[in-house]
């Protein structure tokens, strides 16, 4: 299932199940989706909307230019963001969710830990507590 151009498919794992919608796409996962340009998706089931976006784990979702989901379950929207913990969450420009099940909203913003919600699945994760800054702070505490 793939339409464009330039796009590189199953060089180093099986990509079945998968569909590519664009150009220049690189995408060595089952079942992952990448449409736009210059998109990579490794992980399974992993999604990637717009441009030069990466996904590198497993369930993980980047919508934007230039956003990065890198561990399971995150999701990075916008310009720049990165989500690098497990179910965590990045939106807007230039924000960094790192801890586990933290979330970055707004602009230049970084979450780390978890919130009090989540405290007792933090631990089974490792996660410290949470604190956050930037422009706009997540919910977390």
């Amino acid at each position: 299932n793939v339409m464009g151009s330039g796009n590189t498919i199953a060089s180093t794992a099986s990509a079945a199940g998968s569909a590519i919608l664009g150009n220049n796409n690189t995408v060595d996962a089952l079942n992952a989706l990448a449409l736009g340009n210059s998109n990579t998706v490794s992980g399974k089931s992993g999604v990637a909307i717009g441009d030069s976006n990466t996904v590198s784990a497993n369930y993980a979702t980047a919508v934007g230019i230039s956003s990065y989901a890198m561990n399971t379950g995150a999701a990075a929207f916008g310009s720049n963001s990165t989500a690098a913990g497990y179910l965590s969450s990045a939106y807007g420009s230039n924000n960094f969710a790192n801890g586990s099940h933290s979330s970055a909203f707004g602009a230049a913003a970084d979450a780390e830990g978890c919130s009090r919600q989540l405290r007792a699945a933090c631990s089974k994760t490792g996660s410290r507590r949470g604190r956050s800054a930037g422009a706009q702070r997540s919910a977390i505490e």
